[in-house]
């Protein structure tokens, strides 16, 4: 049994501002991808990790990494068009029986988190972490609410993603059309995919005032 994880950081980050992609700016001492890697690193049950970056980046991640001394980081690939181009392109670069797909600017992963994605990957094949919405959620339209929706159903999905390798990349082979996530992905293949709880602390760095966050999440 191998489970390898492939971590998603090929998109320009935008949203977040400044002129380096999001994933390469400092948090605490380090980088945003220091911490998303160290943090899969931490534990024992993953075998090797490949990262996708864009192709104007590969200087950014090797000054990134350069202090990361770990033979399971096995280096990068270039990223595609689209996030679901990327996740395919590193699926195939990938020779594992289980991959855990998690997002570069995510770098405050806990490991019981990380742990509860791996141990239900193993039982059913696919699962993911989530936080149940505890908020009321409406629908709106132009500025106005429409429809309250029943929250009991919603969970906030969060990465990492896991699955069966084989079958996530048969999954992203048999579609072009653009996904939110690969959860989705994993659904429009008629795969079933189990939901473990996420962390709080598992945020996603997507706009400027995250780094504030992160940073407070950091020193705790």
């Amino acid at each position: 049994m191998t489970i390898a994880a492939l971590i998603v950081a090929a998109g320009r980050g935008t949203r977040a501002g400044g002129e380096t992609p999001k994933q390469y700016r400092a948090l605490g001492n380090k980088t945003v991808i220091y911490h998303t890697i160290m943090n899969l690193l931490a534990h024992d049950d993953i075998s090797k990790i490949r990262v996708a970056i864009h192709a104007d980046d590969v200087a950014l991640f090797h000054d990134a990494t350069r202090n990361i001394d770990d033979a399971r980081l096995v280096g990068h690939i270039i990223g595609g068009a689209s996030r679901s181009e990327t996740v395919r392109l590193g699926l195939e670069s990938i020779s594992a029986e289980y991959v855990l797909i998690h997002d570069g600017a995510r770098p405050l992963l806990p490991i019981e988190t990380l742990t509860r994605v791996i141990d239900q990957v193993q039982i059913t094949g696919a699962a993911f972490c989530a936080l149940p919405i505890t908020d009321a959620i409406w629908a709106v339209d132009d500025g106005q609410a429409t429809t309250a929706q029943p929250r009991d159903t919603f969970w906030r999905a969060q990465t990492p993603q896991a699955f069966e390798t084989a079958k996530i990349l048969a999954a992203h082979r048999a579609t072009d059309t653009p996904a939110d996530d690969d959860v989705a992905i994993a659904r429009r293949a008629g795969m079933d995919v189990d939901v473990v709880l996420g962390s709080e602390r598992n945020i996603k760095i997507t706009h400027a005032g995250d780094f504030a966050l992160a940073e407070k999440l950091l020193r705790e």
